[in-house]
């Protein structure tokens, strides 16, 4: 029988995010029926962590950890950054150059747990299309972001997905040079609502496949769902609030990893005034949908920047 090949997983984290990725990557391990090769992309990560995410891992699967701040450092004061994100959620867009070996790969935040097979996603059809993505639900759920998509990207809420969890057609990103099509854009027009996303919709718009919500169901779905792939987006994460959906699924997964106490410690410290920053920051990222729709209405985005942004142009 011949070897089957490991199924590249490609993550992004930071110091900050390391312990909810050793509840993703426990989760993952445990529902995989493939052999994987989960690589790690980071600026800067303490070998602490990398130690912890070792031992999280296991010797399941290879691990590697991939240092990326060369190709992003000249890009650092062009990228729009806020709130919790840092420049780590701009690594996605890097993956098609930085391994000309994988024709395809998949995608994944650190802010999920896994119950369903990573095989069975990697194994979606993606023809000539970019990416396999599951539609935002906030988007459809809130109306003021929704509009904001609609009127300032020119991508109908519906269609507009969530890039946290991709499926990736590597070789259609080199082929179509998609890595340049967002410096283009970047050159042109700052996107600072959901940032790298809202570069991956203008681009990928009309060359995603859609997937079921299952494989990216954020705590907002509706009452007996089950995911097969939990998402604890936005302000709705089990490590800072208790009595989030899905956030039995978390635990079960984080209570098993070596960062069980430290995960515990972090729900317990999160207090009244970082639940009042959280507030604070949902109303001023509403705010800011609201400033980019009354700028585009005053001045239109600049065509080019959208032309040439999209595959294939």
């Amino acid at each position: 029988m011949a070897d089957i090949s490991p199924i590249p997983v490609f993550f992004a984290t930071d110091d900050h995010y390391a312990p909810m990725l050793g509840a993703a990557l426990h989760s993952m391990l445990l529902h995989t029926s493939a052999p994987l090769h989960i690589y790690v992309l980071i600026s800067e990560l303490s070998e602490e962590n990398r130690d912890l995410l070792t031992g999280t891992v296991g010797g399941r699967c290879a691990l590697s950890f991939v240092d990326v701040r060369d190709r992003l450092a000249p890009l650092e004061d062009r990228l729009v950054l806020r709130d919790y994100y840092s420049s780590t959620t701009y690594f996605r867009l890097f993956i098609s150059e930085l391994f000309p070996e994988y024709d395809k790969a998949l995608y994944l935040d650190c802010d999920i747990i896994l119950e369903g097979d990573v095989a069975k996603l990697y194994a979606t059809p993606l023809g000539d299309h970019l990416v396999g993505a599951v539609p935002e639900d906030v988007m459809a759920r809130v109306d003021v972001f929704g509009r904001y998509v609609e009127e300032v990207l020119d991508v109908p809420r519906e269609e507009y997905f969530n890039a946290g969890v991709l499926v990736m057609n590597l070789d259609a990103f080199r082929r179509e040079r998609i890595l340049d099509k967002f410096l283009e854009i970047l050159a042109l027009r700052r996107y600072r609502v959901t940032q790298d996303e809202d570069y991956l919709n203008v681009i990928c718009y009309k060359r995603s496949v859609l997937l079921p919500y299952e494989w990216n169901m954020s705590p907002l779905a509706d009452e007996g769902s089950h995911p097969l792939l939990a998402h604890y987006k936005m302000n709705l994460k089990p490590w800072h609030y208790d009595g989030v959906r899905f956030g039995e699924q978390f635990w079960v997964y984080a209570d098993a990893t070596p960062y069980k106490d430290i995960l515990h410690g972090i729900l317990a410290g999160y207090g009244e005034a970082d639940h009042k920053r959280d507030d604070e920051s949902y109303r001023a990222l509403v705010a800011l949908a609201e400033e980019e729709m009354a700028a585009e209405r005053i001045h239109p985005t600049d065509p080019r920047a959208k032309a040439q942004a999209r595959a294939g142009v």
